[in-house]
Formats: structure tokens, C-alpha cells, sequence
């Protein structure tokens, strides 16, 4: 929303944050202070279609929400007339998408591209649990950006994206789509950032692509946007079909005792079905599912994608594992002195072979670390340990198969300091007490102000 007001009989228009405030009704039916939030509103210059280059303020406004404007009245005497001027969000849906037209090979750029306005929702796959290697899209927002390859060849593309928000580059993920605004295919994903360029090869003759950018919620700022057409130099390759969809997915397995999700990165749309062999006799239609299986293996998993016209498959050996277990020994046995070389015993079961399980040994998970040689080790039997303070300490190995089926045991190992020689009950015939006095040092004198020198001696047993 862009907002201004005229000067009937002046010839003048303003727009001064001091003039002209927005608020937001946040409590529906509430337009008291209590329900009512200000929208901060941004000065800057920009051109209206009949209006021409004037000075506005602008603002973001969601749609079906209510808003108020108040103009103070300020410095002003007579009338003032108000413009209101509302324009889509360009970029937002991928029916409105910003363009970008391929005349051909070069580097073609979008810049300064606003995201604060930006929604999400109302395009293909974006009210999906998960969208790709982007994530769910709780909390986030989206731009489109429509990639006309309006050139007679066959090219290769690289995307670019250079992000001026108050997101981190880590937060801006991105990745193509093709077909169209009712049913997507996703093609390839970056799911590490603004820090990679996108590398698209062998993309067809007067086919267009979407670059779907998805950024947290709250990010304000600016994108620039640069894609680069290569032709393929003779090079023989085989166009992608945008028509037939693509099957893609992966899966997130853990114990043998968990649910294995599935994430399903495969084309979206109308008409599009989903057909899983999970490798054990089951199978589902459901978009992304989840399956148990009874007992640990390796299973390989089929997904068939289908559009009524033509079909993908894809095949993905899902690594079910069994349940670690753990736990140790150590001698000498509890209370340890200080200084005593502790040596561990552990005891492994259903471990992957080999240097398939990931163990992990920390020494002082309480009880600090200070004067603890060594404090972690990584593998199946540690060294000797040596503690050289007093103190419990807890010893916790952690045992991983694959990624996420782990195991953890824990003991508390109290350590202290050895017993003072001597005594009737050890079998000497009189206790030692031994005792260290420093050298003589004297407070106050007759050359720093006290009326009297006093002798200070303390003795440390």
C-alpha cells in the first residue's frame, strides 16, 4: 500500500509520518488503542500509473485484515485529500510471478527485489507438510520468479541468488520448478543458502522455469536475482520432459523400534498420484507416509509417480537399524583417588560391524572437566583416565548406529582424596600432622602512618 494525500487549491501534495499514520486492527471489532497496532510506514519515491513520480509512504497489507488510516491534521489549514494506492505484491504467487526473459546467452539480473510483503500458500506445493529441500513452510514466505527461455537452443543455466536481507544467507533457500501454476514438477533444490550457485543443464528450447526462493517470515530487505544462459557448445544431451512428472523422495530412519518418515520431493498438481512399495510387503498412496518395520534391515523402497499421461519411478535403499547397546565397568573400583589411573571395560551389543557405529566416551559430563586428562575420546575402549581433583564425576558413553538410533549409559564415579598416613586405625602407632609456616611478615610501622607494628604469621597444615 502506498499512501499520500493532496492539497486541493495548492497545486501541492505531501507525505509526512508526522501527517498520515496506519493502524492495524489486530482484536477484530476493536478499534480502541488496545486493539489497534501501528504499521510503520517507509518514505520513498515511486511512480503511479496516472499519478506519475510522487513521494509516498509505504506499508504492507494482508489480505482479509482490517486497517485504519488517521491523518493528524498537522501544520495544515483546509482540506486534504488522501490516495490510497494498493498494488499486488509482484512476486508473491506464482500466477504473479516477477519475469525474466532468455533473448539469449548472457547474464540477465533482477534487482532490488522486496521480500517484507511477501506471503505464502496460495501456490503449488506450498501447503505441503514439507516443500523439498526447503523445509516446511511454517513461518516462512516465498517469491517467484518466472524464467523465460524465449531462445531457439538448448542451454545451460546458472541461478544466482544474492540476498540484502536481515536473513542470514543460510536462511534463503531456493530451487526450480517447471510446468505450471496449477501442477509443478520440482527439479533441482538448494537447501544450504544463497552461497551456492545453481548449475541447471541441458534445458530445453522455448521452455520456461520457475526459481521458487523461500525466506523466513519475519526477513525484510532486498533480493537480486542473476541467471546466466550457456549454450551447451554441441555437447549431446537429452532435455528433461516437463510434461511427465518426477518421482524423488527420502527418508529419515532412525531405530528399528521408530517410525521411518517419508519426504516426498516429487512433482505436485492435480491429477498426480503416488504409488510407495516400502520393501517388506506394504505399500501406501499417501503424499508423504510413514511405515514400521519389524526388524532391522536393509530395505529398498519404490515410489511411483503418475500423471495420467506418463510416470516416473524412483528407488531408495532405506537402512532400518537395530537398537544399540551399552554399558561398562571400571577399576579400581568406587571411591577413586585423586590421581589413580581409572581403566574402563565397555560392553557392546547390536552395534553395526566394523567402524559402522559412531561411540562417543565423555568424561566429566558433571563435575567439570578441570584437571581431567582426558576429558572425551571417540571409539569402542578408552585409555586410562586420571582425575586430579576431588569431586563426582559422570562417565557417559553414547553409542550411534547410523544417524539417529543411539544409546547412552551414564555412572557417577566419586572421587576423593587418599587418607592422611598415620593412626590408631591403620595400624601405626601415632598420628602425623604436619604443618607449613611461612616467612615472618609484618603490617603498619612507624614509616606508613600506624602508631603500631603488629607481627602476622599464618600457618597452612
Amino acid at each position: 500500500m502506498y499512501i499520500n494525500y493532496d492539497r486541493p487549491g495548492t497545486g501541492s501534495y505531501y507525505y509526512n509520518a508526522n501527517d498520515i499514520q496506519v493502524y492495524y486492527q489486530a482484536i477484530p471489532g476493536d478499534s480502541t488503542s488496545s486493539g489497534l497496532i501501528r504499521v510503520p510506514l517507509t518514505a520513498g519515491w515511486w511512480t503511479h500509473p496516472t499519478l506519475g513520480y510522487r513521494y509516498w509512504g509505504r506499508a504492507c497489507v494482508r489480505k482479509g485484515a482490517t486497517y485504519y488510516i488517521m491523518f493528524t491534521g498537522c501544520n495544515h489549514l483546509g482540506k486534504v485529500v488522501p490516495w490510497v494506492w494498493l498494488q499486488p505484491h509482484a512476486g508473491d504467487r506464482c500466477a504473479d510471478s516477477l519475469e525474466l526473459a532468455i533473448t539469449a546467452a548472457g547474464s540477465y539480473r533482477l534487482t532490488d527485489l522486496i521480500v517484507d510483503c511477501l506471503t505464502i500458500g496460495e501456490s503449488p506445493s506450498e501447503a505441503d507438510t514439507t516443500m523439498g529441500c526447503l523445509g516446511t513452510p511454517v513461518e516462512k514466505k516465498s517469491m517467484w520468479i518466472l524464467v523465460q527461455n524465449l531462445t531457439p537452443d538448448t542451454m545451460d543455466f546458472d541461478i544466482q541468488i544474492t540476498e540484502n536481507t536481515t536473513a542470514l544467507g543460510s536462511q534463503v533457500l531456493y530451487r526450480v520448478m517447471t510446468g505450471d501454476c496449477n501442477a509443478m514438477n520440482q527439479d533441482e533444490c538448494v537447501g544450504e543458502g544463497t552461497y551456492i550457485t545453481l548449475h541447471l543443464k541441458c534445458r530445453p528450447p522455448l521452455k520456461s522455469f520457475w526459481v521458487h526462493v523461500v525466506l523466513p517470515e519475519w526477513a525484510t530487505g532486498t533480493l537480486d536475482v542473476q541467471v546466466t544462459a550457456n549454450p551447451i557448445g554441441g555437447q549431446p544431451c537429452i532435455p528433461p520432459n516437463s510434461d511427465c512428472p518426477i518421482a524423488r523422495f527420502d527418508a529419515v530412519a532412525g531405530c528399528y523400534t521408530d517410525m521411518v518418515q517419508f519426504i516426498n520431493y516429487s512433482s505436485v498438481g492435480p491429477g498426480i498420484s503416488y504409488f510407495w512399495d516400502f520393501g517388506d510387503g506394504f505399500r501406501s498412496t499417501l503424499a508423504s507416509p510413514q511405515h514400521w518395520y519389524v526388524a532391522p534391515d536393509t530395505y529398498l523402497v519404490r515410489l511411483i509417480v503418475d500423471n495420467g499421461v506418463c510416470k516416473d519411478t524412483a528407488h531408495k535403499q532405506v537402512i532400518v537399524y537395530p537398537k544399540p547397546g551399552v554399558s561398562f565397568t571400571y577399576a579400581p573400583s568406587a571411591p577413586v583417588w585423586i590421581g589413580t589411573p581409572i581403566i574402563f571395560t565397555p560392553t557392546y551389543s547390536d552395534t553395526l560391524p566394523g567402524m559402522g557405529a559412531y561411540i562417543e566416551w565423555g568424561f566429566c559430563a558433571i563435575g567439570g572437566c578441570a584437571r581431567t586428562s582426558p576429558v572425551d575420546y571417540y571409539g569402542p575402549v578408552p585409555g586410562p583416565v586420571i582425575y586430579s581433583t576431588p569431586g563426582t564425576r559422570r562417565v557417559c558413553v553414547h553409542v550411534t548406529n547410523g544417524l539417529t538410533c543411539d544409546s547412552v549409559y551414564c555412572v557417577d564415579i566419586p572421587i576423593i582424596h587418599p587418607p592422611l598416613s598415620g593412626g590408631p586405625y591403620d595400624g601405626a602407632a601415632r598420628a602425623v600432622l604436619r604443618a607449613t609456616c611461612p616467612t615472618l611478615s609484618y603490617v603498619g610501622g612507624s614509616y606508613d602512618g600506624a602508631t603500631v607494628a603488629r607481627e602476622v604469621q599464618s600457618c597452612v597444615s
